[in-house]
């Protein structure tokens, strides 16, 4: 039980706080909740995805190698993972009427990929053990909801610049990508090089401090904001 709860806490902290910033018009609960479960199902679609794009790897450059870390963090890891959530989120939240505001697209955005972190931590917690837990609730979780703010943000802005959707659309999903491989490929090159963690912790520091930035501007410029 104690693991469970060390597994579900960061992604419902997380979840908390996104709504509680979202202060002058509330998504309703039941629409979150189906963006959570959305995104508990788009593991199954990103693991496809990863799974195929690792066997692929494995067949064609030598594991661990740099260019093996850069293509399955980037491509096989980052892309599977985001466009899953990104589909999930634009199937469930995209053409719902209580999106009417540009903090909206991150909103559900963070309810998705909350979904998807917490279903990935649970299962790595029951596989690693409290260390582990411990590890991902201050890194993984936090990481997951950097890159779907950032991706929310610009999902936020397509919905309301009629002509350009599909320009801020790919933008969004490009920078979720950007900063998930970016965090992953530090990681997979610690065992190459002990303090590549380093990399790994200053792109998590930076995608906070984007994620700051991108919460405040479509905060402010709330069209419900009196």
């Amino acid at each position: 039980m104690t693991l469970l709860a060390l597994a579900i806490a960061p992604g419902l902290a997380i979840m908390l706080y996104i709504y509680a910033r979202d202060k002058y018009d509330r998504e309703p609960i039941g629409l979150l909740l189906l963006c959570f479960i959305a995104g508990v199902l788009s593991a199954w679609p990103a693991v496809l995805l990863s799974g195929t794009g690792v066997a692929m790897l494995n067949n064609s450059l030598p594991v661990s190698s740099t260019p093996y870390n850069l293509l399955k963090a980037f491509v096989a890891v980052a892309f599977s993972e985001e466009f899953s959530k990104f589909f999930m989120m634009m199937l469930v939240a995209w053409r719902s009427k209580h999106f009417n505001e540009p903090f909206d697209g991150i909103v559900y955005a963070v309810m998705v990929s909350m979904g998807f972190a917490t279903f990935e931590n649970i299962l790595y917690s029951y596989n690693y053990g409290i260390n582990t837990a411990l590890v991902r609730m201050f890194t993984a979780v936090p990481a997951h909801a950097t890159f779907a703010i950032l991706m929310g943000y610009y999902v936020g802005k397509a919905k309301f610049l009629k002509g350009a959707e599909l320009k801020y659309l790919l933008i969004g999903l490009f920078w979720a990508v950007v900063f998930h491989g970016a965090y992953d490929y530090f990681l997979f090159e610690v065992v190459n090089y002990p303090m590549a963690f380093v990399g790994a912790l200053v792109s998590l520091l930076v995608g906070l401090r984007l994620s700051k930035k991108a919460l405040d501007i479509h905060s402010e410029a709330s069209p419900f904001r009196v």
